[in-house]
């Protein structure tokens, strides 16, 4: 789903407040998350996705992808993504946003519905237990990079799961978000797959079904529609600011333009930034473009006043 440059630099990479806080299990299996709490926290939380491709290997020394930004910076592949060698969510820290980074299942083992409710459930965990990390319950934003980035837009346009009977209570709380950074991200699967042919093995087991040579009519199509944010907008989805590199050769700029356009005829307030000289990963080519800082203000307007 992306490439990466190698990049020489000093790292100032944040270290986690809390590592691997539970939020969820699956059959014993912990969902993990990593917290980083600002030394002057403005009450509120940004839920941060990273990209992988929506896969893994599955192995045991699998880097975990709550912490695989600061792996890559750590060996100093990641390109600078936003004018400084830090994890792309380090404004929001600066601006006072406490940051849960999570882990999420991933295929080929599990499809999107699964990685979804992770993503879900990490929102309603975080809810839950809004005394013990200090932030407002009623306002969660939302970022992502990547196959991250259409996660954290898929939860934005699906419909609340909060269960008022349920046991478990945090599967009480509700899971909507109320602003989203997507970055680099794809949002149309189908036009994602002619866009770029090698996203065409990823999105297979991102969806669980191979597209070869079906019918136009045959009901494989409705599954890629079905996993895609673009097929789930409505005038009730919270405001989005996008950003895209114009050079992204993994994921085609068209995706970002396309979902802005759906959302602001939907009457969705949406943003859109296209950076110059960016690709996938590389957003802050120069001093002049930080698009992360002008995004987290952007959060910031949509906090409540």
């Amino acid at each position: 789903m992306f490439s990466v440059d190698v990049l020489a630099s000093d790292t100032e990479y944040l270290i986690p407040t809390q590592e691997n806080v539970i939020y969820g299990m699956d059959h014993g299996s912990a969902l993990l998350m990593d917290v980083y709490s600002p030394p002057e926290p403005n009450g509120y939380a940004v839920v941060f996705v990273m990209g992988t491709g929506f896969t893994a290997q599955g192995e045991y020394d699998d880097i975990p992808l709550k912490s695989l930004d600061t792996h890559l910076l750590e060996q100093n592949i990641f390109p600078n993504l936003m004018g400084e060698t830090r994890q792309m969510f380090g404004p929001a820290y600066d601006a006072g946003f406490t940051v849960f980074s999570i882990n999420h299942r991933l295929a080929p083992k599990f499809t999107w519905q699964y990685q979804l409710r992770d993503v879900q459930r990490a929102v309603q965990f975080i809810r839950h237990n809004a005394e013990r990390f200090n932030i407002d319950e009623h306002w969660v934003g939302g970022m992502g990079h990547s196959s991250g980035a259409s996660l954290i837009t898929l939860l934005a346009v699906s419909d609340d799961v909060a269960d008022t009977h349920a046991f478990d209570q945090i599967n009480r709380e509700s899971s909507r978000i109320q602003a989203v950074v997507p970055v680099s991200g794809l949002f149309d699967l189908l036009s994602a797959r002619e866009q770029n042919t090698d996203n065409h093995a990823i999105l297979s087991a991102y969806v669980g079904k191979v597209l070869t040579y079906q019918p136009a009519d045959h009901p494989i199509f409705d599954m890629y529609r079905n996993a895609s944010p673009i097929s789930h907008i409505d005038a009730d989805d919270p405001p989005m600011y996008f950003i895209h590199g114009q050079d992204d050769d993994d994921v085609s700029i068209a995706q970002s333009e396309y979902m802005h356009d759906v959302l602001l005829k939907a009457g969705v307030q949406s943003r859109y930034k296209s950076i110059k000289k960016a690709n996938h990963v590389a957003l802050s080519v120069n001093d002049q473009q930080r698009p992360m800082v002008e995004a987290v203000k952007w959060l910031e307007s949509h906090t409540p006043k």
